[in-house]
């Protein structure tokens, strides 16, 4: 049996997923994205395989709230639930949970979707071919057929486009600066050297930095083609930041200079043991062979305020880090490291579910 109940946001536990934060539900309440947060109680018997007896697990996550129109919205849950039953029992894991918040969702909610930090089922051993690439996922068809096993109405679906990065690389920062270079392909430890050799300086700037930020923005979005979002967008961060007293979230902005000409920036966002970086510009310079954004991601000679305890640095995939092919869908968290990235842990796969009503096209009346 699973028990919800409405929680305040700000009492929601700390986590090292920047999304299921309270932080996160003020950044976006600024944007206009309204949010809720609710705490379950599930028996671990009927979300784990060979779990018996009475013991329970208590989860807590947060909702957004995305409008589609003027009067229809889905309920979006980014990241989360954090917990993951045991492969066979996610999907029915999954109804249930939607099922019983039908109670507490306006009449006017279509949908729900889940961007779900979870193991793939695609990344087992047999899903390689004897030089190590991945074979890719199956159709779509099938990937419903596997997480709706054992439903009772089978209205899981996959959605066709992914909202959160599909590609992650999370980096172990609990070891001194050499060992962490050394996890590194020989050609981005060449680089990372390369700029701070050039006299590239990684510096860690507060709100006064945003319009250095915003002008690196703007031309990397004109270069490459990208939607200009506004300058509020990016100044909720700290907005929301600085009207909250939680230790255990703060927000850096990391500017590369060269000469005292700001090269690229990046936004990193500290939650718990983890600290994310969300943006990331840079421009086309005459300097641009620097490798600022390899620099930017390594943290070297940049000093980083609280909280002290950051053990990992999650970033989004780019072509020149150790990564594994893109899988766009399924069932998440790819970890799967080979020789050559040593302990560098390669995240990838965002699941992206979307959950429609049973008899009708909206989830409650």
């Amino acid at each position: 049996e699973m028990i919800i109940e409405p929680k305040n946001m700000f009492d929601a536990y700390s986590t090292p997923i920047v999304q299921q934060t309270s932080f996160w539900s003020q950044v976006k309440e600024r944007l206009g994205l309204h949010s809720c947060a609710y705490e379950f109680n599930v028996r671990n018997r009927d979300i784990y395989e060979g779990v018996g007896g009475y013991s329970s697990t208590n989860v807590d996550f947060i909702m957004f709230y995305q409008y589609i129109n003027n009067e229809d919205y889905v309920a979006y849950v980014p990241y989360g639930p954090e917990i993951e039953p045991s492969e066979n029992r996610q999907g029915v894991f999954l109804e249930e949970l939607s099922e019983i918040l039908r109670s507490y969702l306006p009449k006017n909610c279509i949908a729900l979707r889940y961007d779900l930090n979870w193991e793939s089922h695609w990344c087992k051993e047999d899903d390689f071919d004897e030089n190590g690439n991945w074979r890719g996922e199956p159709q779509k068809v099938f990937q419903e057929m596997k997480l709706n096993y054992g439903t009772v109405n089978h209205n899981l679906y996959k959605s066709n486009n992914n909202i959160l990065p599909a590609n992650t690389i999370v980096v172990d920062l609990t070891a001194d600066e050499d060992t962490i270079l050394g996890r590194m392909k020989p050609k981005t430890r060449y680089n990372i050297r390369l700029a701070l050799n050039k006299g590239v300086e990684v510096r860690s700037v507060r709100i006064d930095g945003l319009q250095t930020w915003y002008n690196l923005y703007k031309e990397t979005a004109a270069r490459n083609g990208l939607t200009l979002n506004d300058f509020n967008c990016f100044h909720s961060m700290f907005a929301s930041k600085m009207g909250m007293c939680d230790d255990d979230v703060d927000v850096q902005l990391l500017i590369a200079y060269y000469d005292e000409m700001p090269l690229a920036a990046m936004f990193l966002v500290l939650s718990a043991h983890r600290a994310t970086y969300l943006f990331f510009m840079m421009p086309r310079h005459p300097h641009s062979g620097m490798s600022c954004p390899h620099t930017l991601c390594s943290g070297r000679r940049c000093r980083l305020p609280k909280p002290t305890n950051v053990g990992n640095m999650t970033c989004s995939a780019s072509p020149q880090i150790p990564t594994l092919p893109t899988l766009c869908t399924g069932f998440s968290n790819l970890n799967r490291a080979s020789e050559e990235t040593c302990s560098i842990n390669l995240v990838a796969g965002t699941t992206h579910l979307t959950l429609t009503s049973t008899n009708t096209s909206r989830l409650a009346r």
